[in-house]
């Protein structure tokens, strides 16, 4: 009946936070009257639940990105939870030479193709370049910055370059290239301090996706509900079983030994543990972009600070 109930001790709690029913007071105590529930608003687009958590009063313009308007027939999201910090489940996206490594056994070289190419059950992605040393060149933006990955490609490597897009839209969102006429974003929404909810949002810009292919993306990605993850959207491959690698099929040429693209990020993000102490590592050329997303945050926090 448009409220919230406490199982507890019965309240009732309006949307909008205001206590209706208190059914353990006194019938004519006025209690209710004089606190409120905290409420934030809220609303849905893109098949998305926005919610803003700053005081009243002070709300930015909704979020739309283009891939809202179109149909939801043309939009499939997954997401799961991951057991650590988000800037660094964050800078795994912003992070384009890792592909050439981690990815190896998904992402294929190949002259045949111009651009990055799956094939038919998407088993496999092909790419024109097997350049594992991109060049980074970052252009500041409105919305935080955008870089260009330049890799020498397998065909006219004197003439031509190939070149990967990333969009960093502060303060968790990224966009990536992926195969001519999709759309790939992703989201990475901190729950606590290590904790993140990663989101992915797959757009086929020229149609609607079938039923097949939602299952299939979901089998690449390691994250079909009920098999990979549980219904809270826990995953079944963690920091405590390994995410099942299997270290037999490394011996047979499976460089990392785990199941799925988003699965090897995962793993990746989280065997550095909960929160990784960055005055212990050491950033190369490549980390170009993960710089410049730590530079313009803490350069945001400095701002809002003062």
């Amino acid at each position: 009946d448009c409220g919230l109930r406490c199982l507890y001790h019965g309240w009732k709690i309006a949307p909008g936070g205001k206590i209706v029913e208190t059914p353990s007071e006194p019938a004519d105590s006025s209690f209710a009257e004089r606190i409120r529930a905290r409420s934030y608003p809220v609303y849905e687009d893109g098949g998305i639940i926005w919610a803003y958590l700053g005081p009243a009063g002070t709300e930015p313009p909704r979020m739309h990105f283009d891939w809202m308007s179109l149909p939801a027939e043309h939009i499939q999201i997954t997401k799961a939870q991951e057991e650590c910090n988000w800037v660094q489940t964050l800078e795994g996206v912003i992070d384009s030479a890792h592909s050439n490594v981690l990815h190896t056994n998904l992402i294929k070289p190949a002259a045949i193709v111009e651009s990055t190419k799956t094939n038919d059950d998407l088993s496999i992605t092909l790419r024109p370049s097997d350049d594992p040393a991109p060049r980074i060149e970052v252009e500041n933006m409105p919305y935080g910055f955008r870089y260009a990955a330049i890799r020498r490609p397998l065909v006219n490597p004197e003439t031509n370059d190939y070149l990967r897009v990333t969009l960093f839209i502060a303060p968790f969102f990224a966009f990536f290239p992926g195969p001519a006429g999709w759309t790939f974003m992703q989201a990475f929404v901190p729950v606590d301090d290590d904790h993140t909810m990663f989101h992915f949002m797959q757009i086929k810009q020229d149609g609607p996706i079938d039923a097949e292919t939602r299952l299939r993306r979901d089998r690449r990605n390691v994250v079909v509900m009920g098999v990979d993850l549980d219904n809270n959207y826990n995953k079944l491959r963690t920091r405590e079983n390994n995410w099942l690698q299997n270290r037999a099929a490394m011996q047979t040429g499976d460089f990392t030994g785990i199941s799925g693209v988003n699965n090897e990020d995962m793993a990746m993000h989280e065997s550095m543990g909960k929160i990784y102490d960055r005055s212990r590592e050491h950033l190369g050329v490549s980390d170009i972009a993960v710089i410049r997303m730590r530079r313009l945050m803490l350069d945001s926090v400095k701002a809002f600070t003062e």
